[in-house]
């Protein structure tokens, strides 16, 4: 009985596979677009020779590969480019000694596509990318742990490698500007009978010569709005209620004390 062998795909198998749908295609056409835009990242080719790898240009170009391997690191220094490339590959060697060319171009796309300014920023952004790489490691060492303390020593390096790497881009990004901080204001105004709206003021100077917020509840010019703004009445004359006569007095006396006439007033007539 013959048997039937898994995994292993036929040669037409995209024949058999329905067509994408328009919206779909839409997509594709967009994501075609928007790739044929970037700049393609520099890369290597890794030839070994003697235990020892060196790096070639993947094209006849070689001065114009130099130029933008160079770029990628940002520097025009040789010899700056020849280390840090030496850097990252001591870095990748795996335990069989076999440097993947395919990680080394990852760590140049990443450089390649932050465009760093000096060498600095470029050293920064190596630090970046090898970071990320022994973060996926240690990730993938954590699912296959299978005693706590495996997990708990897995769980622990994952953890300071990703705060690790958050700090690290703070710190490009503050190279970056210089040190600044920009900080943004924002002010709150509430005003009677209006709402209070957040964020940023935008002041313009009104015809009377003031200033005047734009979009921004403001005190009423209008005499008549204020009247009807919802303020509570004041207190005026009453025509209906008895006046009441204040005996009129000179010069400054003292107020006598209700409580003291009253505890006097209680005792007349006691013996």
């Amino acid at each position: 009985m013959p048997t039937k062998k898994l995994g292993i795909a036929p040669q037409n198998a995209a024949a058999t596979l329905p067509e994408p749908t328009s919206a779909e295609k839409w997509a594709i056409a967009e994501v075609r677009k928007r790739r044929d835009a970037r700049h393609p990242r520099v890369n290597i080719k890794l030839k070994l020779e003697n235990k020892t790898y060196k790096t070639c240009n993947p094209h006849n170009d070689g001065a114009g590969w130099g130029l933008r391997l160079e770029n990628a690191f940002g520097t025009r220094s040789h010899a700056f480019t020849t280390t840090a490339l030496s850097q990252v590959m001591t870095v990748l060697r795996p335990k069989s000694g076999k440097v993947s060319e395919d990680d080394v171009n990852a760590v140049l796309a990443v450089l390649d596509g932050a465009k760093p300014e000096s060498e600095i920023e470029a050293m920064l952004v190596m630090q970046m990318a090898i970071t990320h790489a022994l973060a996926m490691k240690t990730a993938s060492t954590l699912c296959r742990a299978e005693t706590i303390p495996q997990q708990d020593s897995a769980s622990l390096a994952l953890s300071r490698l990703t705060r690790t790497f958050t700090t690290q881009v703070e710190a490009l990004a503050k190279l970056r500007r210089g040190g600044a901080q920009k900080v943004t204001v924002e002010h709150v105004h509430v005003y009677p009978g209006g709402q209070a709206i957040v964020g940023n003021v935008n002041q313009t100077r009104g015809a009377g010569g003031g200033m005047v917020n734009e979009q921004q509840p403001h005190t009423a010019d209008d005499p008549r709005a204020i009247a009807s703004a919802g303020e509570p009445a004041m207190w005026c004359e009453d025509p209906d209620w008895p006046a009441v006569s204040i005996a009129k007095r000179e010069g400054q006396e003292a107020l006598p004390d209700a409580r003291r006439r009253a505890r006097l007033g209680s005792t007349e007539g006691k013996p």
